[in-house]
């Protein structure tokens, strides 16, 4: 008896035969020079679903950094509302608060407790860039804990073409900035990798799903590794849950004194 197409392999074959169709002659020529085309509408849509599964989860996080001022190991927990909310709470081992990430449409905040300081800046990229070396939107951020791509991303400039091994997808953020190049694993059709650059730079920074995850809107990511060229943030994900809902209060410091303020966009404006 034949044995059936899986309907997810069926897709993925269907749209890497588009790719390779508008290629024609290019074939020859390198990978980086083949045609790209707008993705089909399933394909889109197939990610938006996804995307809405993922509006509100919480998690817990096994988390790796590697950074030039060291190696560390703590335990994080997550409470999120894509696009704009987060908050990543990171502990030792012993269950000691070491720093509170919160990004929210208002601006954004990382609290550590043992400097008694607290960082504010009015935009998640500004904070993100000033301790990771790279202003990464925080929907790129958010979205990346789940697996998902941002719906601000999948639009008609959305495009596609065949890889060396699956499929791959192109995208531009709103000011034509960043150029972002997601990388999808064939048979059945999963997201791999982003690779992230700005102007001439070859990257910026990529962020990898260990293993690669599988499109369906229920699929959660098992690993997921940020890094540039010189830092690396590793989260085991564990314990995902879609709450209804998210109080106000997920996104705000606790009541605190004797904090030292850091005003992250004077000191940007100050050089």
């Amino acid at each position: 008896m034949k044995k059936p197409v899986h309907p997810a392999a069926r897709k993925f074959l269907c749209i890497l035969f588009c790719a390779a169709v508008l290629a024609g002659c290019a074939r020859l020529r390198p990978a980086a020079e083949v045609p790209a085309r707008q993705a089909p509408a399933e394909l889109i849509q197939d990610l938006r679903e996804r995307a809405e599964f993922w509006r509100v989860y919480s998690a817990v996080a096994a988390i790796r950094i590697e950074s030039p001022q060291g190696r560390y190991r703590m335990q994080g927990t997550l409470a999120a509302q894509p696009p704009d909310w987060l908050r990543l709470e990171a502990t030792s081992l012993s269950g000691q608060v070491l720093w509170l990430l919160i990004l929210a449409p208002q601006g954004a905040t990382l609290w550590v407790p043992a400097d008694k300081v607290i960082y504010r800046a009015a935009r998640g990229e500004t904070l993100l860039e000033h301790f990771l070396g790279v202003p990464i939107a925080p929907e790129i951020f958010v979205y990346s804990f789940a697996g998902c791509i941002p719906p601000n991303q999948l639009t008609s400039d959305f495009q596609i073409a065949s890889g060396r091994s699956g499929l791959l997808g192109y995208s531009r953020d709103r000011e034509r900035t960043w150029r972002f190049t997601w990388d999808f694993a064939p048979d059945p059709l999963a997201l791999r990798s982003l690779n992230a650059s700005r102007g001439q730079m070859e990257r910026d920074y990529d962020i990898r799903f260990e293993p690669a995850v599988l499109l369906e809107p229920h699929s959660e990511p098992n690993k997921v590794v940020l890094s540039s060229g010189e830092w690396l943030l590793e989260a085991t994900m564990k314990q995902m849950l879609h709450p209804d809902g998210l109080p106000a209060s997920a996104f705000s410091l606790p009541a605190l004194s004797g904090m030292r303020i850091v005003n992250l966009d004077a000191r940007k404006e100050g050089g």
